[in-house]
């Protein structure tokens, strides 16, 4: 199944679109400030309703903008896979530097990518 998920890198929001099964990103999107709110809104207000069966849309929204919505508070699967990958990824390039003392951070970052290209 394919899930929406949205991200903000500093000054950069991202639409993502992630097979639940393995975490990847599918396609990916580029958003304004304004859409990339009113997104996550929305994905907030669904899994709200899919959570709590039978809340009508104005109740979810309420809720949502109300903070009331636990899973706005929790991390996604998506996060907790997203993060996965960036420790495996950062343990790796540490080992290969420890292993090759030579080698610059860039250098062992694009060994790893080259070895492991599904953590970059």
């Amino acid at each position: 199944m394919i899930m929406e998920k949205t991200f903000n890198y500093g000054d950069r929001y991202i639409l993502k679109h992630i097979d639940s099964n393995t975490g990847l990103t599918v396609k990916e999107f580029a958003l304004s400030e304004a859409e990339y709110k009113d997104k996550t809104e929305l994905l907030l207000i669904n899994d709200y309703m899919r959570e709590n069966p039978g809340v009508s849309y104005s109740e979810a929204l309420l809720a949502v903008q109300t903070g009331q919505n636990k899973k706005a508070e929790t991390k996604s699967l998506t996060q907790v896979v997203m993060d996965t990958f960036d420790t495996m990824r950062n343990d790796m390039i540490s080992e290969y530097m420890e292993q090759n003392k030579c080698v610059s951070y860039s250098e062992a970052m694009l060994a790893v990518s080259v070895k492991r290209p599904d953590l970059f």
